[in-house]
């Protein structure tokens, strides 16, 4: 059949097909205006057309699996008809009779058809009581209580009516004009909702862009609240609206299209029992998507999912659902081909029958109806985390899981599920399917760690300022890759373990519409009094004033500044800063990394966490960073810290850093081109406004480009060269030049000499080339060579690509997302607070990636590599490196090389690779792979995993239940504190339990189980006849055969050792060597 889908050859979890068109050629199959399901069962339903006022109304059945069938028709009456369309409600009387109500199709009155059972049509009639409503009519409403709700497109406000027991007529109660307070001019969509006890009806204003919502009371109704173009939501002129609801909440979506056509827009909108309207998502239509013009839409809400279908002049038909949060789902959208009945939709309905879901929709280009179909048979679960750090995992169907504040982990289950992480630095399993990612615009690295290219989809479509996915950059991982965008980053882990390429990624990435929505923000500022202050989900700014205020600034990145008194902030989820001002000040950030300021006063910071757990960097002058889970916080005149186990002061804090080692310092010395330098033995050659070309000579010059986009030679000569505005190019010659960029993108280029060189301001090109060059990239995007050489850069603001080049380099990231490759020489190398790629290249090189979530790379040579803060990624690459994680839940590989890995606190993953390395997990619940080679692994604290891997391994499993293994070679296992289980694994392996009830396997071969007197209650899984067991510390009067359960047990003071499998005719205490 015609029709093609904009994502066919996607895979997606609900897919638009194509049934079919039933063709009416008579009056009620031309320019059906309104369509109307009446539900008749589990697998059939009754579809009502309605014409403009020259045919009537019809009806069709729909059955499972076919096309409909036409029922009935029934022609309007020949007198007093007028209007451009029609619309349709069914109405119920007290008496229990159904009619048929249409409006828009009479000048001065609304008709009525009775309806029986089945798909009948009964005589057609006029409502009485109903005045002059008619040709202008553009929807009746009737709500729960029996109340109608008429809206007419050329009046001002709504008119309520009630209805008398028969159904044959009205009685006017009020008419509601459109005010200052509302938004109610020409409307022409009226919705209603009940939530809990409370009757809402919210209306669609054509002339005021915008949406109202009405209290029914007993029984007027009353406005409540408004949301349009003064609140920052681009709505155009309404069309239609339906309400719907998930996990609780109850949403209004709006469809509105531009004047001329050319743009569709969908507005969604939270609406509570009191009536207030809070706005959560604003897509515009895009080249993925049909519904620009958009005219009509219908809901339906099949096992606690909304599905959407929006239509219109968009020549094509686009399917939605909604995840809790109330943000839309791009499904499917379906083009129209010719004779498709796609072409200038202007009604749609929806109806469940059986396991799938029939859009009904009317179109100018055909006659009668035409049939769309989607399967919701495999639909799953909706479920969301709670706001902190969470797990929602899914089950076996198609599952939609919702992540909100706090770094969350979302596993789908076996369906083709929609996950989207939310705000937070969050972990999302597809587990099985064909599944669609959809990651938040939130500044965080979030990581897929399944990754199918083949199946799977990403929808970046929520990043900010991302309107074409060419702009994305993608770096290739050994694992899988990483997908950047401004502030944004997205590591994606392979289902096979392998790179993915390019074209894969980018053949993964979808745009589900455009986002231009942005939340409102919340300014307030309070009087002289002790004031509270809310904020909201977008960017606020909260102001206290004098008093003792409370401030809470919820979600977004919000600024909270208390004003005098003694006052208490609350950041909220975001990035926030806390600035106290004068008084004694209770400060907490929340999650996020927030910066806070204490002011004048004895000021508390609040930290959710206890204080052994802190790490700390010293900034100097009283400023301290602290990492926790909540994020990396900056205090700056605060005195004291309120840690969940205690009180410490800003000199307590400062007393458990530690010193690091050789930190990379910037010079000391460094040229400030802005001072004005006279050159000597040279001249001063300054252009224009325009575009300049100026040369120096062979002397000491000094080069000023002013404004325009200049070329500035130095030539030789120690030159100093300024470019001004503009895109500047700058070469400095032979020489030790200075180059300055100022302002614009600019290009420069050192050449000979050791040079200092700035970029200043906009998206630079940097050179070194030849010489000790000294060079700083600015603020801006920028792409710096260092070149040859023993060079300095330092990348300073914004995400820069740096490569050093020959020579022993030192580099500095700064701010920003940063890529930086140290190349050849042994380089120094220091990231940012964000996700930089660092990478050592040839030489013993020396990396430290700082704060977030790191990729560090050492190459050839010796390495050390430093991840610091944040969930980094470490290769040591050949030679033998030492790596150390730092805070964070890191991944840590050796490669080749004796490596020394060290995983510090999180729950890390340290492999050694080959050669014969030592691995220390230390906190937390780390897991260790030795790999080949004679290695050394140590868990630390927590419960840890040892793998040693080919070789003669030594495995300490230290504190905690570990779970040690051999592999293959002769193997040392020590399980120390805790219950641990030992497996020897191949060859011949000497296993100690430690303290604590241990579990010891020996493997295959002939293996030495040690014991001593604090040794617990163990258990020997597989001893036979060629192993040894050993007790130091004790003599064989000491110990006594016993049985346990049948088996063999050696029973000693405090202690046991339980044989299994072994009884106690197999074995004697002559079988026990002592040392």
């Amino acid at each position: 059949m015609p029709g093609v889908s904009l994502l066919r050859g996607w895979v997606v979890m609900v897919e638009l097909e194509l049934r079919g068109t039933v063709a009416v050629s008579d009056q009620f199959g031309f320019g059906i205006a309104d369509l109307l399901v009446r539900p008749t069962g589990t697998n059939s339903a009754v579809v009502y057309a309605a014409t403009g006022y020259g045919g009537g109304v019809s009806s069709y059945t729909l059955t499972v699996g076919g096309l409909p069938s036409l029922a009935d028709e029934a022609a309007y009456p020949t007198t007093g008809l007028a209007g451009a369309g029609a619309t349709l409600t069914l109405v119920e009387s007290s008496s229990g009779g159904t009619d048929l109500y249409v409006g828009g199709v009479r000048s001065s009155s609304v008709i009525k058809f009775d309806l029986g059972g089945g798909a009948n049509i009964g005589g057609a009639g006029y409502v009485g009581g109903l005045g002059g409503a008619g040709q202008h009519l553009q929807a009746i409403e009737q709500l729960p209580s029996g109340m109608l709700v008429l809206a007419d497109s050329s009046g001002s406000g709504i008119k309520q009516y009630s209805v008398a027991s028969n159904g044959g007529s009205v009685s006017f109660v009020q008419n509601i004009n459109d005010t200052g307070s509302s938004l109610a001019l020409n409307v022409g969509s009226v919705a209603y909702a009940e939530i809990g006890a409370a009757t809402l009806v919210v209306v669609a204003s054509q002339a005021e862009h915008g949406v109202t919502s009405y209290l029914l009371g007993n029984p007027n109704l009353s406005v409540k609240d408004t949301l349009g173009a003064a609140d920052g939501i681009g709505i155009m002129v309404p069309n239609d609206l339906v309400v719907t609801k998930v996990a609780g909440i109850t949403y209004v979506v709006l469809a509105s299209a531009s004047p001329n056509g050319s743009a569709g827009a969908l507005t969604v909108m939270s609406l509570g029992p009191s009536g207030a309207l809070t706005a959560t998502d604003h897509v515009l239509d895009t080249a993925y998507t049909q519904f620009a013009n958009v005219q009509s839409m219908d809901v339906i809400e099949v096992n606690g999912r909304p599905y959407i279908v929006a239509v219109g002049g968009d020549g094509g038909v686009s399917l939605f659902t909604m995840m809790p949060g109330g943000q839309l789902v791009h499904l499917d959208s379906l083009e129209a081909t010719d004779g498709a009945g796609l072409t200038d939709v202007r009604a749609v309905a929806l109806a469940q029958v059986g396991g799938e879901v029939q859009v009904i929709v009317a179109s100018e280009e055909v006659s009668g109806v035409t049939v769309l179909t989607f399967d919701v048979a495999d639909a799953g679960i909706t479920t969301q985390t709670g706001t902190g750090n969470s797990t929602a995992i899914g089950g076996s169907g198609d599952d939609i899981l919702v992540g909100q504040g706090g770094d969350d982990r979302l596993e789908g289950g076996g369906g083709d599920d929609i996950l989207y992480d939310g705000a937070g630095d969050d972990d999302l399993y597809g587990n099985g399917g064909a599944d669609l990612f959809i990651l938040a615009g939130d500044g965080n690295k979030d990581r897929i760690v399944d990754f199918d290219p083949a199946v799977d989809r990403i929808d970046l479509s929520e990043w900010p300022f991302l309107y074409d996915l060419d702009d994305v950059q993608i770096i290739i991982l050994s694992n899988g890759a990483r997908i950047r965008f401004g502030d944004e980053v997205l590591d994606l882990r392979s289902a096979s373990g392998g790179p993915l390429t390019a074209a894969q990624v980018m053949g993964a990435l979808v745009l589900g519409g455009n986002r231009s929505f942005s939340i409102p923000s919340v300014n307030q500022t309070g009087g002289n009094g002790a004031d509270t202050l809310t904020g909201g989900a977008g960017i606020d700014s909260l102001s206290g004033g004098a008093g003792n205020d409370t401030l809470y600034g919820e979600e977004g990145d919000d600024t909270l500044d208390g004003g005098n008194g003694n006052d208490t902030l609350y950041g909220g989820a975001g990035a926030d800063r806390l600035i106290g001002g004068a008084g004694d000040d209770r400060l907490e950030g929340g999650q996020g990394d927030d910066v806070i300021s204490g002011g004048v006063g004895t000021d508390t910071a609040v930290i959710n966490a206890l204080s052994g757990s802190l790490y700390a960097v010293d900034y100097g002058n009283g400023s301290v960073g602290i990492f926790t889970t909540d994020g990396f916080d900056t205090y700056d005149g605060v005195e004291r810290f309120a840690f969940n186990n205690g009180v410490m002061t800003l000199e307590q804090i400062l007393a458990t850093i530690p010193p690091l080692p050789d930190e990379v310092d910037p010079p000391t010395d460094p040229v400030d081109p802005t001072v004005p330098v006279t050159p000597t033995q040279g001249d001063v050659i300054s252009g224009n406004s325009g575009d300049n070309y100026l040369i120096g000579t062979s002397g000491n010059d000094l080069l000023l480009g002013y404004g325009g986009d200049d070329i500035l030679e130095g030539g030789c000569g120690d030159d100093i060269l300024e470019g001004g505005g503009g895109a500047d190019t700058l070469y400095g010659g032979c020489g030790e030049d200075v180059l300055y960029g100022s302002a614009g993108d600019d290009a420069l280029y050192g050449e000979l000499g050791d040079d200092l060189i700035y970029g200043d301001e906009g998206d630079d090109l940097i050179y070194g080339n030849a010489g000790e060059d000294r060079i700083f990239g600015g603020s801006g995007v920028d792409t710096i060579y260092g070149g040859a050489n023993d060079d300095y850069i330092a990348g300073e603001d914004g995400g820069d690509i740096i490569r050093g080049g020959e020579g022993n380099d030192k580099i500095l990231g700064g701010n920003g997302l940063n890529d930086i490759q140290g190349q050849g020489g042994s380089d120094d190398i220091t990231g940012g607070k964000h996700s930089d790629v660092l990478s050592g290249g040839d030489g013993r090189d020396r990396i430290n990636g700082q704060g977030d979530d790191d990729l560090l790379y050492g190459g050839e040579g010796g390495d050390y590599l430093y991840g610091k803060g944040g969930k980094d990624e470490i290769s040591g690459g050949k030679g033998g490196d030492f790596i150390e994680g730092g805070v964070g839940s890191d991944v840590l590989k050796g490669d080749q090389g004796a490596d020394e890995l060290i995983g510090g606190k999180g729950n890390d993953l340290l492999s050694g690779g080959r050669g014969d390395d030592v691995l220390y997990g230390n906190a937390h619940d780390d897991e260790l792979w030795g790999h080949s080679g004679a290695d050394k692994l140590y868990g630390g604290s927590g419960a840890d995993s040892l793998y040693g891997g080919d070789g003669a391994d030594a495995l300490y499993g230290h504190g905690g239940d570990d779970a040690l293994s051999g592999g293959q070679g002769r193997d040392l296992l020590y399980g120390g504190a805790g219950g641990d289980v030992l497996n020897g694994g191949v060859g011949r392996d000497v296993l100690t339990g430690g303290t604590g009830p241990d579990t010891l396997t020996g493997g295959d071969g002939a293996d030495e189980f040690l014991f001593n007197k604090t040794s617990g209650k163990d258990v020997i899984t597989d001893y036979g006849g060629a192993d040894v067991i050993r007790f130091s510390g004790l003599k064989r009067a000491d110990l006594r055969l016993i049985s346990v359960n049948g088996d063999a047990a050696i029973d000693f003071d405090g202690g046991r050792v339980v044989l299994e499998g072994v009884s106690l005719s197999q074995i004697s205490l002559n079988d026990i060597d002592f040392i």
